[in-house]
């Protein structure tokens, strides 16, 4: 409603400037064809209507005024005719209803036509010398403009403009309120309709304006805005399920070696012979610490990665030493699950790298094949160069991973079995 409004009052105003600037134009070429005829009238009029004048004024005024009707039946544009002397009085006039024009005496002498203007510049009397046949100049002819054709002329003008700009413009409303409702406040509506409800939650519902134009282009917008927060949504859902799983994943490690540390030293708190008891139980309590430790260590790895934090100092190692250590150390540990461990490392390389974070790594993969292959089972771990790379391969006989879990090897603290159970021990 306010735009149609808006647009009237413009149409209206474009409507009243083109009707003004033709009414002034028409009236100014009006008045100028009239005044240029009304010189033209006097001049040829004059010499007739004086010699008339002078001939039968003595006589009466009808064969004067005959002569005059002559004239003016050819412009109707000249109101009244007057004859005045030298001295500007008027001896007659074939319009006894007008008033007199006003000559000076000036004017009257005067042997060039003199033109009388009105206060507004219009001109309203033409004022002609008559010259008798002997030169001699006695009377003057005076010709009373009157703009009442004209005036005419232009009301007619300015009706037949009015009703034709009424009737283009009713027209060019209905067109427009057409065209606009149709093709623009329609489809506005029922995208601010649509907007509402995907601002209220409503993500789901695409508007699919095929449209290659601006309010086009804003459906397009607006469905991308919602396709981008439904995303934005499922990764906060996705965020606050691994946090979920973060929370369990910490509670559980921490529970775990604690409740095992907390045992055995309650044991030994209260055994006869303490000492006797601390040396049977420190490797299991030394145990429990360092699954504790391992797990700060991965909770702090992340968070100094997640931060960018992270300043990793490599350094030129030996590859089959380093991968030895790790494997040595995880010999000791498959042992606790009777796990055949075998170590193939036939490698020389030497790689700079960030010795803690690459043992960490390693014992990462050896510790996930740990967990994952029941007792009796068997465990690999072969490197080997292959041209310019180093190929580390851990292999075991446990459950092996879901294909539908392979996607997500690489989402942190994601697990591949149920986080309620929780099974086994683990970062994710």
């Amino acid at each position: 409603t306010r735009f149609l409004s808006t647009l009237i009052a413009l149409m209206l105003a474009v409507f009243v400037a083109i009707i003004l600037l033709i009414v002034r134009l028409d009236s100014t070429t009006l008045r100028n064809n009239l005044i240029t005829e009304s010189k033209s009238f006097a001049a040829l009029a004059t010499q007739p209507i004086g010699t008339a004048f002078e001939t039968y004024s003595q006589s009466g005024t009808i064969r004067i005024q005959q002569e005059i009707g002559n004239f003016t039946d050819l412009d109707n544009d000249i109101s009244q005719v007057a004859v005045i002397d030298a001295s500007g009085n008027q001896l007659f006039t074939n319009n006894n209803t007008s008033s007199p024009i006003k000559i000076s005496a000036s004017q009257a002498v005067s042997v060039t036509p003199t033109y009388i203007h009105s206060a507004n510049g219009d001109l309203v009397a033409i004022v002609e010398p008559y010259i008798e046949s002997y030169g001699i100049h006695s009377y003057d002819v005076v010709y009373g403009i009157s703009y009442q054709s004209v005036n005419k002329s232009i009301a007619s003008i300015v009706t037949s403009i009015v009703a034709l700009s009424a009737a283009i413009m009713l027209f060019s409303l209905l067109a427009w309120y057409f065209l606009i409702n149709r093709l623009f406040l329609q489809p506005i509506a029922r995208l601010s309709h649509l907007a509402l409800v995907i601002s209220k939650g409503g993500l789901n519902r695409p508007i699919h304006l095929e449209r290659n134009d601006e309010v086009g282009d804003l459906a397009n917008a607006v469905d991308t805005m919602a396709s981008s927060l439904k995303a934005d949504i499922t990764k906060l859902k996705n965020m606050d399920q691994l946090k979920s799983e973060f929370l369990m994943i910490i509670a559980h490690n921490l529970r775990t070696p604690l409740a095992v540390i907390a045992g055995y030293l309650d044991t030994i708190r209260i055994s006869p012979d303490p000492g006797k008891m601390l040396n049977e139980h420190i490797a299991e309590i030394q145990a429990s610490v360092t699954r504790l430790d391992h797990f700060a260590e991965d909770a702090l790895t992340i968070s100094t990665m997640e931060e960018g934090q992270t300043s990793l100092k490599s350094e030129p190692l030996e590859m089959a030493a380093t991968i030895q250590s790790v494997a040595d150390e995880f010999a000791a540990l498959s042992k606790q699950k009777n796990l055949q461990f075998t170590a193939d490392i036939q490698t020389t390389a030497w790689t700079t790298i960030n010795k803690p974070y690459f043992d960490n790594a390693l014992w990462n993969i050896l510790d996930n094949a740990y967990k994952f292959t029941p007792q009796g089972g068997e465990v690999e771990l072969q490197a080997v160069t292959n041209g310019a790379h180093l190929e580390i391969t851990v292999r075991d006989s446990g459950i092996g991973i879901a294909a539908s879990e392979i996607p997500k090897l690489f989402t942190k603290f994601h697990r591949g079995t149920d986080t309620t159970t929780y099974t086994y021990e683990g970062m994710g």
